[in-house]
Order: C-alpha cells, then structure tokens, then sequence
C-alpha cells in the first residue's frame, strides 16, 4: 500500500496494526521536520535527536493507541514539544548543582557558585543573532515561530497543538516576527 496520497488517518490505521510500510512513510513524512523543530528549541542536534527518537520509540511501543489519534501532525509535534520543555526543565536542574569555588574569585568571599544563577558575560558576537533574538521573545510567540518555521506547521495546526483559536496564533504569530526584527536591529 502506499501512503503517499493517503491521509493522516489511513496513515495511523496501518500504524496501529504495524505495518512495515506505514513506519516507513511515517518516517519519510514526519522526522525530519521534527528532528529539525526540536534543534531549533533546544540548540543541540544530540539531544533534539534523543527527544524524537523518545517519542518515535514511544509510538512504536503504544502503536495500538495510534488509531485514535484525530490529528497526527498535531499529535506528534505536541508530544516532542512536551518532550523538549522535560528536557530543558532536567538540563537547568543540572547546572543548578554546586560546582566547585572558582580559583580567582575574591578571597573574601564565602559562598559558593551555582552555574546556573551566574551571569553570562559572553557577547552577543560570539552567538547567532536569531538564536539571541528568538530567546529574547516571550515563550508563546516564540513557539509558535518556531512551529511555523521549523516544524513548517500551519497556523491551524500550531493552534490545536497550543490549543488556541486560530485568530490569536496569527496574531501572536505577527506580533512575534516584529518584535522579532526589532531585537535583530538591537543586536546588529
């Protein structure tokens, strides 16, 4: 069979049964883009690959849950967005952890340093602009840019996948890309 023309729905069927063919056009529809929407959130091939792989593992697992599934798309780019956030939720626990004094800190001193509460000093020349720029917009606009871009969502699906009404991700949408060019004109 072949799931080229077919929908989203026919897709999830054959998946539930375990049809060899249907993990290979899954696998041709939908990785990519989700390998790519995930580096493009957590900046880091190693662990954008790990989160998806997670979540393709976890289809393959629950494939029987798979033919109630309404929105594939949806569905997919919701659970690696979920997968993401526990991700850099566990990431910033860890640089939490006390590291070791720091030889040429003051002598007078006496507490010591956590890695995640120092300030960064670096400059904005030694990072991509539209990663510092993106970081820089509340986290709704920025997911949803991110969606669009590079999950190449629709502003249909962005909306089920945040749960809100179409109106407001196009809004949102528009009012992230100026701010957006405004924090890349700061930064130039």
């Amino acid at each position: 069979m072949s799931f080229d023309s077919n929908t989203d729905d026919n897709l999830c069927e054959s998946l539930a049964r375990g049809e060899e063919t249907a993990w290979y056009a899954f696998h041709q529809r939908y990785t990519e883009r989700l390998i790519r929407y995930a580096r493009s959130v957590v900046k880091n091939d190693e662990k954008a690959l790990d989160v998806v792989q997670a979540v393709m593992l976890g289809l393959v697992r629950n494939r029987s849950r798979l033919g109630a599934v309404r929105d594939l798309e949806a569905y997919l780019f919701s659970a690696v967005r979920r997968d993401l956030w526990r991700a850099l939720k566990q990431e910033r626990k860890e640089k939490a952890i006390l590291v070791p004094f720091d030889r040429e800190r003051d002598a007078d001193a006496d507490s010591l340093q956590i890695s995640g509460s120092q300030s960064a000093t670096n400059s904005v020349d030694d990072r991509d602009f539209l990663t510092v720029a993106l970081a820089r917009l509340p986290n709704e606009q920025r997911t949803i840019i991110e969606l669009r871009y590079y999950g190449a969502l629709t502003f249909e699906k962005i909306g089920t996948i945040l749960d809100l009404p179409l109106g407001t991700v196009v809004s949102r949408f528009r009012s992230g890309l100026k701010q957006l060019r405004a924090n890349l004109e700061d930064l130039a």
